[in-house]
């Protein structure tokens, strides 16, 4: 399903000395160059999509270092004097406002299955509070010329936010929050709007008491700890080597008033299968290890990564979406890595991407296959190591098996520290001797009974703690419907009412004439 798209410049808009922002010399001072080109998308059957202008410009740190960079385009004219294009350019999301994309490269997998950061977001959406940004391959044509493959995706900048999620870019605030290795926070860089409620925020975290309810409840009102907590969980399964310079966080006060992070860059992750990036994190990530003194903070971390392990990470699904997929890629790849020499460029490189990728050293390109094969025997054995982690992390004493079953399947869901279960029983791996948040959700047309289990309970929402594998069910039943003749909202119900009303005095006038 790769699809074509042309790209259509003065090729020394590109290649000349002076102005090319192709050029490698000064490549640094070029990143900020912009440049014009039209753009063409055909569909996998060669049905016209759409054809625009735009502004060109180089995208990433390290991708424009590479013989073939990502590009960032900008609309600038989309038909009618529109400088946004309507177009649904990933068919399986419902977007189709955009100003800008991007065409990416692959960036630090450029020389290995140029899907790694598409596969691992692809897999978080829909599974994860967190930001993510839509994929698709595409084989570019610059001036009818073979180009190679690239990546569609969305930017995550602030029309990104105004799209997705309905940002007023008057009240939007969008920040880089960067972690050094050496000395902790390194710069927060303003990307729209002001950083001054951010570093309040990261000043009272680290002031305060969070282990008091009424200061973890503030920071609940300003950050979504939701979703930092799923930010953590992604970036540590990925096992990504530079989460530290990839963190981007934002709110809007309309709609959407509370901080989030924004996962993008995972090119660098899929790699090492037994990497230890929780450990990194804790670290060097002193918002996060500061709410850890909250224990419904640290609770809800360590049970709900439980779960993402049982569900968005279980190894059966991701291997499935990787075949899907690598199997886009496959009849390309060969041309691609012709076209741009990969495995000279790998020949000079291969030390340093062999770190990345946590191979041993190897001086000739490694097959393509090889590589996918690689990201698939990560999601197999990714799991238990995390679970290992931790364990070490917080002292824990292991994990049990909980089933979770409804005696109703029409009649309500589970949710799992707030998270889904698709469909039931459903078993998984919880930690022993840490609380494990629970909630029965009715249907309509039903309503919660009871919780039936080590923790029965008539409250829809229950905490258990895990001493053996055990099995917790909940119970729903109808709720008897009523007689429709007496539900005063139906217009037939005031008939009756009416009716009733007409006969009653008819019998009264009838009574009244037989006592004269």
């Amino acid at each position: 399903d790769v699809y074509k798209r042309q790209l259509v410049t003065e090729p020394a808009h590109l290649w000349d000395p002076e102005m090319g922002i192709y050029v490698d010399e000064n490549i640094e001072a070029r990143k900020d160059w912009e440049r014009p080109a039209t753009i063409a998308l055909y569909e996998p059957d060669g049905s016209p999509g759409f054809q625009a202008e735009a502004a060109m410009r180089l995208f990433g740190r390290s991708a424009i270092r590479l013989p073939q960079k990502s590009l960032a385009l900008f609309i600038t004219e989309a038909g009618r004097g529109d400088d946004r294009l309507t177009y649904q350019l990933f068919p399986d999301q419902d977007l189709f406002q955009f100003s800008s994309f991007l065409l990416r490269s692959a960036s630090d997998d450029w020389g290995g299955t140029m899907l790694r950061d598409g596969f691992g977001q692809a897999a978080l959406e829909g599974h994860m509070d967190v930001g993510t940004q839509a994929f698709r391959s595409v084989l570019l044509y610059v001036n009818g010329d073979y180009f190679g493959i690239h990546n569609i995706r969305e930017k995550q900048n602030e029309d990104y936010l105004a799209t997705r999620y309905g940002a007023d870019l008057d009240e939007l605030d969008l920040l880089f929050v960067g972690y050094n290795h050496d000395d902790g926070p390194t710069d927060i860089e303003v990307l729209h709007g002001d950083a001054g409620d951010y570093e309040a925020l990261v000043a009272f975290v680290q002031s305060q008491d969070l282990a008091a309810p009424e200061n973890y409840a503030s920071v609940q009102a300003q950050l979504n700890t939701d979703n930092l907590i799923d930010y953590i969980v992604a970036e540590s399964y990925a096992g990504n080597t530079s989460w530290h310079r990839n963190r981007k966080v934002w709110r809007a006060n309309s709609p959407h008033d509370r901080w989030d992070f924004l996962v993008y860059d995972l090119d660098r992750g899929f790699g090492r299968r037994y990497t230890n990036t929780l450990q990194d994190i804790l670290s060097l990530d002193s918002l996060f290890v500061a709410l850890l003194a909250n224990d419904e903070f640290k609770t809800q971390f360590i049970q709900r990564f439980a779960h993402h392990l049982n569900t968005t990470f279980e190894p059966e699904r991701l291997a499935a979406l990787l075949d899907h997929l690598a199997e886009d890629l496959a009849p390309e790849i060969e041309r691609q890595r012709a076209h741009w020499d990969v495995a000279a460029w790998w020949e000079e490189h291969y030390d340093r991407e062999s770190r990345i990728s946590g191979r041993q050293p190897r001086p000739e390109l490694p097959p393509w296959e090889e590589e996918v094969a690689h990201i698939e025997q990560f999601v197999r054995d990714r799991p238990p190591a995390l679970r290992q982690h931790l364990v070490e992390a917080f002292a824990l004493s292991g994990t049990q098996f909980l089933t979770l079953d409804i005696n109703e399947p029409a009649g309500g869901r589970v949710l799992v520290e707030g998270l889904p279960i698709e469909s039931t029983p459903f078993t998984g791996a919880y930690f022993r001797d840490v609380p494990l948040r629970l909630t029965a959700v009715p249907e309509a047309g039903y309503r919660f009974v009871r919780w039936q289990g080590p923790a029965s309970s008539r409250e829809e929402t229950v905490s258990l703690m895990l001493t053996g594998n055990d099995t917790m069910t909940a119970v729903f039943e109808p709720i008897a419907a009523p007689n429709p003749w007496l539900d005063l909202s139906r217009p037939r119900s005031w008939a009756a009412v009416l009716l009733l009303l007409v006969l009653g005095n008819l019998l009264l006038l009838v009574m009244r004439r037989r006592r004269r």
